[in-house]
């Protein structure tokens, strides 16, 4: 009687092994057939923030260096349009006006170092002398993050793939140079290579964002 229940035990254990290794399987484990693990499907990054780095060779005396960026919208065709919902800035070189100071002798109207002033639909015409700022101006070297979506707040999983983006620019009295890309973060951890476009004299700029 003894040796049959060590027997019944034993089948017992050995049963219940077969099943954990039958589980392991059905739940990603190895391939029984191939002895490796299933590949993985690698999904493409989905890009929500375009990325604007000033590149201007001088500074712009006048509290608002580095490119004045006004705004940034997307197209991608049908109900997929909007422009930016959050901005960060990362400060370049120069002095900003800030509302009731002067710089270099001139009076300030506004803050222009304010990064939300680059969200929403944006200014058509962008004021120089606005009130509150219809623009942010980086700083010579400066970087401006800007996430887009809908005006419903529904850009898809695609993200920006395909979209057309403009980035609008004050035009002002100098040249400022700036460069683009678009990412999965603000900080550019992520980022489509190369980057997208590059507006060595300033001014407004469109891309489209290729297909992964």
């Amino acid at each position: 009687m003894r040796n049959t229940a060590l027997t019944t035990a034993l089948l017992s254990a050995l049963a219940l092994t077969a099943c954990d290794i039958q589980d392991e399987t059905l739940d990603g484990g190895l391939d029984p057939d191939s002895g490796s693990e299933a590949p993985l499907e690698v999904q493409p990054p989905v890009y929500t923030w375009v990325v604007v780095t000033d590149t201007s060779a001088e500074l712009n005396p006048f509290g608002a260096p580095g490119a004045d960026i006004c705004g940034v919208s997307f197209d991608c065709g049908g109900d997929r349009t909007g422009y930016g919902v959050d901005a960060e800035l990362w400060e370049g070189d120069g002095d900003f006006c800030h509302a009731g100071e002067r710089v270099n002798g001139e009076a300030c109207f506004a803050d222009r170092d304010d990064p939300l002033a680059a969200v929403g639909e944006p200014h058509d015409p962008c004021e120089a002398d606005s009130n509150p700022s219809h623009y942010v101006a980086l700083g010579v070297g400066g970087v401006l993050a800007v996430r887009l979506d809908t005006e419903a707040g529904d850009l898809d999983d695609r993200g920006l793939a395909g979209c057309a983006i403009t980035v609008h620019e004050r035009v002002n009295r100098d040249e400022e140079s700036y460069a683009v890309s678009v990412c999965v973060d603000a900080g550019g951890v992520q980022c489509h290579q190369p980057r997208l476009a590059d507006a060595p004299a300033g001014g407004e700029l469109r891309f489209v964002v290729p297909m992964p």
